[in-house]
């Protein structure tokens, strides 16, 4: 097992010297204990050996103060550690990542069992939850079919996916995240100074122009930053000899000022971004908020994968669809897996669309002390290593395709004739799609 996010490695026999040592000088007393201390750390880190040391052996707790300074630097650089990160509370998965769901409110819900039926307002759900802290700035969404994967996979996301808007700490902050990057201001009164009344999450109806209030049960399409929360783990259990607690993934931020409704937007071409981002990781220790590896790594996941239907617009009447007249336009937006596209995705045409199956696999470069088989660096995203993201435009082709009497290519056509007098020609069409056609008009 292993107890850091950052990954810090450093093998018993080491930890057991130390121990002796500073024992035998009688500078240190071992003794249980669950508290942290925020008055030894520097640019957050001096702390986190010793935190590391309490979560999976003892607490050590050095007298007077300034001789715990000095331990901990010593114990630094000792113990020879490799720092992968020094967050604390989110991993970067990818920036502008698009979602498409289902509005809810899963995971701040009234501990007393409160439902929050569909058509309901965001805002009045989230202060019936806390109605004094004037935050009023979150809500989950389901994921669609095909953006599962954006959970992670992780028992800990509840299958839905958390979203906030502050910017706080998570942009600027590198104790707090492993990348930093600036993103527009969140949601008032949440990135307001002194406060303020809350605004309200609002969706722009594309089919009219029109915005109202985002609702529970609303359908709609999101983009914002995918990340990993380790600071609130829940379902609290013991693995071996230690407390552990599921992580969960967020958007946050995301673009607030930019859901659309989903269930009244009839575009010409349906436009979909998909991402994919490893590894992920199941658990964090409960006290200290590190990551934890399982000895079998069953809990690590060095792989993800997606299975994502794309469907064309809507057809008008009875119309068939066809892979004959489907059409698709992709741009990969950045690709971090040292491989050709083809060999991280493949696309099939179906009759009302295309189907992407898509899977990124980062590499097994960390052997960590307690864990039997080697796992991915979790840094990877952060440094766009093991990520894959491509924007996929469907639409219908033209079903009527001009050629040529003997149906191959099309010739042009000339045709001599005195002015004014009119003069007949032949033009001939394939149709590509399964239904009969019938020539009404033609327009020359």
């Amino acid at each position: 097992m292993v107890g850091t996010l950052s990954q810090k490695v450093f093998s018993l026999r080491t930890l057991l010297v130390l121990w002796i040592m500073v024992k035998s000088i009688g500078i240190i007393q071992i003794q249980h204990a669950t508290y942290r201390t925020p008055s030894l750390r520097s640019n957050g880190k001096l702390s986190k050996p010793s935190e590391y040391l309490r979560e999976e052996y003892d607490t050590i707790n050095i007298v007077p103060m300034l001789l715990k300074r000095a331990f901990l630097m010593v114990l630094v650089t000792s113990l020879s550690l490799t720092e992968a990160t020094a967050a604390d509370k989110w991993v970067w998965l990818m920036d502008n990542v698009e979602v498409r769901g289902t509005v809810t409110m899963v995971h701040d819900n009234d501990p007393n069992g409160t439902s929050f039926p569909a058509g309901s307002d965001v805002l009045d759900d989230e202060l019936s939850i806390h109605p004094t802290n004037g935050d009023c700035d979150f809500f989950d969404l389901i994921p669609d079919r095909g953006y599962e994967h954006l959970t992670g996979s992780l028992p800990g996301s509840l299958g839905v996916i958390h979203c906030e808007t502050y910017t706080d700490g998570i942009t600027s902050d590198p104790t707090l995240i492993n990348r930093l990057a600036p993103f527009p201001k969140g949601k008032p009164p949440a990135d307001v100074a002194g406060g303020g009344p809350p605004t309200k999450f609002q969706v722009l109806d594309l089919a009219t122009g029109n915005t109202r209030n985002l609702r529970v049960g609303d359908h709609v399409r999101l983009v914002g930053r995918w990340v990993i929360d380790l600071s609130h783990p829940g379902s609290r259990k013991k693995i071996g000899n230690t407390d552990v607690g599921d992580v969960f993934v967020e958007f946050h931020p995301f673009f607030w000022q930019d859901i659309r409704l989903l269930d009244t937007w009839k575009p010409q071409i349906n436009t979909e971004v998909i991402s994919l981002a490893a590894p992920t990781f199941d658990h964090v220790g409960w006290d200290n908020h590190y990551l934890f590896i399982s000895s079998d790594a069953s809990d690590f996941h060095n792989t993800m994968a997606a299975e994502v239907d794309i469907n064309a617009p809507p057809l008008p009447g009875t119309f068939k669809g066809s892979p004959y007249i489907v059409a698709y336009d992709e741009v990969v937006i950045q690709n971090g897996c040292n491989l050709p596209k083809d060999q991280i995705r493949t696309v099939s045409v179906t009759d009302t669309g295309i189907h992407v199956s898509a899977h990124v696999t980062a590499p097994s470069t960390q052997n960590i002390s307690g864990v039997n088989v080697p796992v991915a660096n979790i840094d990877n995203p952060a440094n766009n290593i093991s990520v894959f993201q491509a924007q996929y435009a469907v639409h219908w082709a033209q079903r009527l395709e001009p050629v040529s009497p003997d149906a191959g290519p099309l010739q042009p056509i000339k045709i001599d004739c005195p002015l004014n007098v009119g003069a007949s020609f032949d033009a001939y069409y394939f149709n590509r799609g399964p239904d009969v056609l019938h020539v009404r008009s033609v327009k020359i």
